[in-house]
């Protein structure tokens, strides 16, 4: 089945308010091809506007538009502001392919709920392409957002610009125990997980934690195993994998960001990569501005980068204040 509209489409419900909706699904191919320049698109939902479960669905069909594209859901809350409502996904999963724009991801577009918490969810075998704000399992996630107990297996994320991630392209929100493995591409902030990483609220600290990637990530600048650019706090993750960037690329971070005094900081990294670049190549770090750090692990790593000095097997250019 093949479903056609302008706006707010999806292969189950277009747009919802105040609903619960459990053991649910679509195979439908679902294609907006014109109306506003912010489609919602989602393979189950195109729009859950507010306070909505969402228990036990999944969706399997290709999903096609401009802005705010997800496998399962487009846009949870409103673009206008961040909705202090409730959302809960649960249990779900999407298997599909999805091509967009801009905030683009493959289980949900783009989350702009406060209270939403989106756990023991899934995206296998997808390709998921857009501009900026890509990632395997959600394009966006806003502050206080929870994801928890998720992964992405064996996808493809490219995009043409900026905030690009295995799971999520820009993160907002909170992240713990989630895995990733496939290939990432993007030009700038490209992670393994995380594209560009910016927490802005301390309830969760640190941001991302007990998180691992085994995917191969690839772009120009600030371009990271787990998270290409990082101004928030992260410990206990992993990652595996070949890291290909141009400045700031590193086997767990590109770029550790503290210039503005967030709090960014990193514990307990493990890198088991293969990071080339041409400055700032470490291969744990790429390039640390005043950001906090301790128990970097760095056994099986090798490094390649071109310019003296900027190239170490832990952070490529280190400016910690002492």
């Amino acid at each position: 089945m093949e479903i056609l509209y302008e706006d707010n489409a999806g292969g189950l419900i277009g747009c919802c308010d105040i609903i619960n909706i459990s053991n649910s699904y679509s195979t439908a191919k679902v294609i907006a091809n014109g109306g506003t320049f912010d489609n919602f698109v989602g393979g189950l939902i195109g729009t859950a506007n507010s306070n909505i479960k969402v228990i036990d669905c999944y969706a399997t069909g290709e999903v096609t538009g401009l802005n705010y594209l997800g496998g399962l859901i487009g846009l949870i809350g409103d673009t206008s502001y961040i909705s202090d409502t409730q959302a809960v996904i649960d249990t779900c999963y999407a298997t599909n392919t999805v091509k967009g724009q801009d905030n683009v991801g493959g289980l949900i577009g783009y989350v702009n709920i406060e209270n939403c918490i989106i756990n023991s969810c899934y995206v296998t075998d997808g390709t998921i392409s857009g501009r900026n704000n890509v990632g395997g399992f959600a394009g966006i996630i806003q502050s206080n957002a929870e994801v928890s107990n998720s992964y992405t297996k064996n996808i493809t994320v490219e995009a043409d610009g900026n905030n690009v991630g295995g799971i999520v392209g820009l993160n907002h929100g909170y992240m713990e125990n989630c895995q990733s493995s496939g290939t990432v591409k993007g030009t700038d902030n490209v992670g393994g997980v995380v594209g560009f990483n910016e927490c802005i609220e301390y309830k969760y600290w640190p941001s991302v934690s007990r998180t691992e990637s085994e995917c191969n990530v690839e772009g120009q600048n600030n371009i990271g195993g787990i998270i290409g650019h990082n101004t928030s706090s992260m410990e206990s993750c992993k990652a595996s994998g070949t890291i290909t960037g141009q400045n700031k690329v590193g086997g767990v971070i590109g770029f550790l960001d503290n210039s503005a005094n967030s709090g960014a900081g990193a514990y307990y990294l493990e890198s088991k990569c293969t990071v080339t670049g041409y400055d700032y190549v470490g291969g744990v770090i790429g390039h640390n501005l005043e950001g906090d750090y301790d128990y970097l692990i760095f056994d099986n790593v090798t490094v390649n980068g071109d310019v003296p000095g900027h190239t170490h097997n832990d952070i490529g250019y280190d400016e910690r204040e002492i």
